[in-house]
């Protein structure tokens, strides 16, 4: 039996499909949360990063400036976690993270599945 060299091109250009479109989810939902403050800069450094290893996609990540996770959570300016969105403190959690993400990571699973599948049966070269 030879070994059969898989083509990671689909695979690859699936997930690339997915990044930019999940990006722009982000983006939507950071306009969509009300941030007054940063959001310029949170838009300006919210990218997209793929690695590769072995010709394959192994890991997807959108990196953007910590103001981000501080909106995201709530605190800032000398306000710790555990007074965030309490009454304590008029600053309020702004969740542009969860929705995204949730929706996108199904929606991946979804692309990326019959792709997969498909390599699967390709490599054993009965497709």
């Amino acid at each position: 039996m030879s070994l059969t060299v898989i083509d990671y091109n689909e695979y690859n250009k699936t997930i690339i499909d997915w990044s930019k479109g999940a990006r722009a989810e982000y983006l939507s939902s950071i306009k969509k949360s009300g941030i007054k403050r940063y959001t310029g800069e949170l838009e300006r450094t919210f990218r997209k990063r793929t690695r590769k290893r072995d010709g394959k996609i192994y890991m997807v990540s959108f990196p953007f400036s910590k103001h981000g996770i501080w909106t995201w959570r709530g605190v800032g300016k000398g306000v710790p976690i555990a007074l965030a969105g309490s009454p304590v403190t008029s600053r309020k959690p702004k969740d542009w993270i969860g929705a995204p993400q949730e929706k996108n990571m199904n929606t991946l699973s979804a692309k990326i599945a019959p792709v997969y599948s498909n390599m699967i049966v390709k490599s054993f070269g009965t497709l």
